[in-house]
This record gives structure tokens, sequence and C-alpha cells, in this order.
């Protein structure tokens, strides 16, 4: 589908136009659990397909979020995958 040319039939609806910039911006999301296992490559590639990479613990701040994350989580009881929004 061409967004550039595509035909809507906007009925009962509101018509706007709208700064594609101030569309669907994303938040900073930060570190993000994923419940399973799975080794490095389906990791990387996992991570890589949400935009982010691997977390790397290297200092003490992180490494405590990433500890309360795991223990508080209900679908991931130390098994899991970590991902960092880049």
């Amino acid at each position: 589908m061409n967004w550039e040319t595509a035909q809507w039939d906007a009925v009962n609806m509101k018509e706007i136009t709208v700064d594609q910039g101030n569309l669907c911006t994303g938040a900073e999301i930060g570190h993000v659990l994923v419940p399973g296992r799975f080794n490095m490559f389906e990791t990387l590639k996992l991570c890589r397909s949400f935009g982010g990479d691997t977390s790397v613990v290297d200092n003490l701040e992180i490494q405590e979020q990433l500890r309360t994350m795991f223990s508080e989580s209900e679908v991931c009881t130390g098994i899991g995958v970590l991902i960092e929004k880049m």
C-alpha cells in the first residue's frame, strides 16, 4: 500500500492533517524483560527486532534495576532476555 496515494472513505470520521514528526513518537522505555530461554543469536535477533540491544551491566545502578525487574516479574523467574532500547 502506498500511503501517499491511498484513498479513504472517511464516513463518520473527522479528517485532520498531522505533522508526521509528531505522529507515533516513541517513549524512552529503557530495559524490557522478555520471558523465555534464548541462545545468543536468538537474543540478538529478538533485541534488534525491537530496535534495541542486549542490556549490559556496567554499574551498580543498572545491576540493581535489572535485579529488581527479574525478582518482581510474575512471568520471568530468573529466565528471560533484557532488551535495552537504543
